[in-house]
């Protein structure tokens, strides 16, 4: 029996358990002479689980957007030229809403 493939979201929540495993505190071990390293590290792990589960979320909701703007009758109705000048559109809106979250989070660092 072939199973489905994973959605991003399954994906994104596969790779959160694994780096949540990879916590110290999931280890009981101390890592540090410092007190506060071992919990800021399980804090930076902790973030990057976050950003893959719902990275994978975010992936699978504009597949579907995608998908849905794609069986539409009028977009059906677009010759080819047509439809890859709206994927395009799609897709540099999407490069530009990351670009503008990046420079947001790079602020927040500063």
């Amino acid at each position: 029996m072939k199973s489905e493939p994973m959605t991003a979201a399954e994906k994104g929540k596969s790779l959160a358990e694994k780096i949540r495993a990879a916590k110290l505190k999931n280890r009981g071990e101390a890592y540090s002479s410092l007190p506060f390293l071992p919990q800021a590290v399980d804090v930076v792990l902790e973030a990057a689980a976050l950003v893959a589960e719902n990275g994978g979320k975010l992936i699978d909701v504009i597949n579907a957007a995608i998908g849905a703007l794609c069986s539409h009758p009028e977009y059906k109705n677009l010759n080819d030229e047509q439809k890859a000048s709206i994927k395009k559109d799609i897709k540099a809106e999407l490069v530009m809403a990351s670009d503008e979250v990046e420079q947001k989070i790079g602020r927040a660092h500063v």
